[in-house]
């Protein structure tokens, strides 16, 4: 969305040289470390630690916290999340937005099912463009703040979306926690 600006892959930065072209070079390579790592090629080592690491990383982010709201889209990040916080915090919320796609590609129904079966409650959020374009006033103006705030030159309107759902999550549950 902003003409001669690129982003660059993981594990690179841009060396600039005066007199030279730009040159992109890597610092950091997966390639580089499989197998030669803590568990060497045993995927199940790794799975259990992953395991370990991201339920005990989840459970500390929720200590002392009052009540909870996840975005639950139906994808593998979100469900594992819910997962996660659901063993500790059963009255945990799940927030799913509802619009066109959403539904179209299985998001929706795929969200229902996992917050049923973690005994969630489950609340689907419509999203309407026209209702957010006049409740949030959105303008160029906002795009720009948009963009600022995601450190990236490009935009996507799930932003938008994850946007607008915070902001009705925040008007129905002013101290939920939203993860």
């Amino acid at each position: 969305y902003v003409k001669g600006i690129e982003h660059l892959p993981g594990g690179t930065y841009l060396l600039m040289q005066r007199g030279h072209k730009p040159v992109v070079k890597t610092y950091w390579s997966l390639d580089d470390h499989l197998g030669s790592e803590k568990f060497g090629s045993n995927a199940q080592q790794y799975r259990s630690a992953y395991c370990h690491l991201i339920g005990e990383a989840t459970r500390e982010h929720l200590q002392g916290q009052g009540p909870v709201g996840i975005h639950l889209s139906g994808g593998l990040d979100s469900a594992l999340l819910t997962a996660i916080v659901g063993k500790a915090q059963h009255d945990a919320m799940c927030f799913t937005v509802v619009e066109r796609t959403t539904y179209l590609v299985g998001d929706v129904p795929a969200a229902k099912k996992i917050a049923n079966d973690f005994g969630l409650p489950w609340h689907p959020i419509l999203f309407n463009y026209q209702d957010f374009l006049s409740a949030t006033g959105f303008s160029l103006a906002t795009l720009e703040q948009s963009v600022w705030a995601m450190d990236s030159p490009l935009f996507d309107i799930e932003w938008m979306i994850k946007s607008e759902l915070n902001r009705k999550i925040r008007t129905q549950q002013p101290d939920l926690k939203i993860l």
